[in-house]
Order: structure tokens, then sequence, then C-alpha cells
């Protein structure tokens, strides 16, 4: 069981319940960014097998605590990493 609900976390972030929005459904592109089985090496942490692949069209967010990777994971994503192991 979580300390507070998906509705009191809303309703901290924003200060009032936000109403759902349908979204449309569109259809997902061609892949256009693949990261397989990369292995990430910073000074304080090591991404290990990680992989995603994006398509156009798709909005993605990346989401973790201070210092778990996702630098990591966009410098690589980007070409100004590169990986110890996988493929970009």
């Amino acid at each position: 069981e979580l300390p507070a609900t998906t509705s009191d976390l809303v309703r901290m972030m924003f200060a009032e319940e936000l109403a759902p929005q349908a979204r449309p459904v569109v259809p997902l592109g061609q892949k256009r960014v693949v990261l397989d089985s990369l292995t990430l090496h910073g000074r304080r942490v090591t991404v290990e097998n990680f992989s995603l692949a994006l398509h156009a069209g798709e909005v993605v967010g990346l989401a973790g605590l201070d210092g778990s990777g996702q630098d990591l994971v966009l410098r690589a994503a980007a070409g100004v990493l590169r990986a110890a192991r996988g493929r970009v």
C-alpha cells in the first residue's frame, strides 16, 4: 500500500484535482532510436543491460533519483557517451 493515492499526489502537486483528459491514439512511426543492452559507466554509477526503442511520434519520460544514470542514458542516446557494451 502506498502512503498516498495517485489522486492525493496530483492534488499535492497541483493544489487541485485534475480531470482525466482523453488523448487521441496516435500510431507510432518507425524506430528512430534503439539502445540495445547498453552498459554505461559514469563517475558514481554504472547502468547495466539497458535497452530502449523510441519510435517516431512517441513521447517518453526518463525519471529516477538524482545520480541513478538518466544522464548517462541520454548522453549515450545522443552519441556523446560511448557505451562500454551494447549498441546504439
